[in-house]
């Protein structure tokens, strides 16, 4: 399974600033249909949410404060699948 970390620029700072992406993206548990991620929050007021998204579609949204895991399910486990996050 192929795994990336990107970032997005949050709306709450649409010109040029620094936004810090969240780090440690990794797949802590594969299942049957679906895949359990995990990542290191980043710090900053800027972030409201990390946006999660499987082969380039938009999948979830996961509000900063609430947790740093997140299910993704109808995953093929059979296939390469591309994960990316963003703030």
């Amino acid at each position: 399974m192929y795994v990336v970390l990107a970032i997005k620029y949050s709306l709450l700072c649409p010109f040029i600033c620094t936004v810090p992406s969240p780090s440690g993206l990794g797949v802590v548990r594969e299942l049957h249909n679906s895949v359990l991620i995990s990542w290191t929050p980043a710090l900053s007021e800027l972030i409201q949410a990390y946006h999660i998204y499987v082969d380039g579609q938009f999948n979830m949204a996961v509000k900063s404060e609430e947790r740093a895991k997140a299910l993704i399910e109808d995953v093929n486990s059979d296939m390469v699948s591309r994960f990316n996050m963003g703030s």
